[in-house]
């Protein structure tokens, strides 16, 4: 199911005119900044369910500052922030009362986001940080 979601997405951004580079597979959150400097990429899209996502996803912006892209960059992610149950809805909290800074994204989609949410909550985003 987690495939499927993250086809969906991909697709949506895809339909609305985004240039898509699809990491398929498991990959370093190091490897996903490296490419994404590599393409020169205005946004990073990770997505983890395995519960992990707070231990991954800040080392894709720890890569990225270390290449000079964190403030040029918008990140965002998807999926399980926490392998226990408990633990994900302490983050989901966590989210709803400090926001998404902690794991070192711009917005976090859980799984009752629509890929027209995603779509447009980057685009936003991706306008704030171009200064339009």
């Amino acid at each position: 199911a987690h495939v499927n979601g993250v086809n969906v997405v991909w697709e949506a951004f895809q339909e609305a005119g985004f240039d898509v580079v699809y990491l398929r597979g498991m990959n370093l959150p190091e490897t996903v900044a490296e490419v994404a400097a590599e393409v020169k990429a205005d946004a990073v899209g990770v997505s983890n369910l395995l519960g992990l996502g707070v231990t991954l996803f800040p080392r894709v912006e720890a890569r990225l500052k270390e290449l000079g892209l964190r403030d040029k960059t918008v990140v965002w992610a998807g999926g399980r922030i926490a392998e226990k149950e408990e633990e994900h809805r302490y983050y989901e909290e966590k989210i709803r009362s400090e926001g998404v800074g902690f794991m070192g994204v711009d917005a976090f989609f859980g799984p009752d986001s629509t890929p027209e949410q995603c779509v447009e909550t980057i685009t936003r985003l991706l306008e704030e940080k171009r200064g339009n």
